[in-house]
């Protein structure tokens, strides 16, 4: 038998995780018009500009909604950590203090940047400050809704370069999006052959009777 535990899948931390998972945070703009959501794993789920008539302003709106968002994410992540065991002694005293151990500090020139993500076409541009994690700028070409809508994804991107320590990462959502999509068209392929075959098979069979 399996040395897994029955109860693994049941213990609290696990559901607090998933919890954390599934939860959503909205923010808005410092004027109201913008708002963003993200999830529990910072993630920018979806962004609405508002009524904007120029560029400039939806970026603007745009950033201060997305980084409320994030703000309002990170409070809630700080206190179910808090108020949970789902850190070890060594990552709480790091929380708790803000302070990395001197082995683990990562390199001064790896953090203070600021690391771009763009949309598949380009029309929209985002930077995200590494040390802070928050968006710093936010360039669209115009403010048609195709473009606008390009905003989570080009944000995300900018997000996860900031993590990784270079432009033009790709989030891990983005990546398993992709590997879903590549296995449903080959599954769908592999069903049309299947088809073929039972088709064939058929037909040999009512030859043969």
């Amino acid at each position: 038998m399996s040395d897994f535990p029955r109860d693994a899948l049941d213990s609290p931390q696990l559901r607090e995780l998933m919890a954390l998972a599934e939860a959503t945070y909205t923010g808005h703009s410092q004027d109201g018009s913008a708002t963003a959501v993200v999830d529990g794993g910072l993630s920018v789920l979806s962004t609405d500009a508002g009524p904007v008539e120029r560029p400039a302003q939806a970026g603007t709106a745009l950033v201060q909604a997305i980084n409320d968002a994030l703000a309002n994410a990170e409070r809630d992540i700080e206190s179910r950590v808090e108020s949970g065991s789902l850190l070890s002694p060594q990552l709480r005293a790091v929380f708790e203090t803000g302070v990395l151990p001197d082995d683990d500090a990562p390199p001064v020139g790896d953090v203070l940047r600021t690391f771009e993500g763009a949309s598949d076409d380009g029309a929209v541009v985002i930077q995200v400050d590494a040390r802070t994690r928050r968006l710093t700028a936010c360039y669209v070409q115009d403010v048609r809704p195709e473009n606008l809508a390009q905003v989570p994804a080009a944000a995300n991107r900018a997000l996860a370069s900031s993590q990784v320590g270079r432009n033009d990462a790709q989030p891990l959502s983005e990546t398993l999006d992709k590997l879903l999509s590549h296995f449903d068209t080959d599954m769908t392929a592999l069903e049309g052959r299947l088809t073929a075959v039972d088709d064939q098979l058929n037909e040999i069979l009512r030859r043969l009777n």
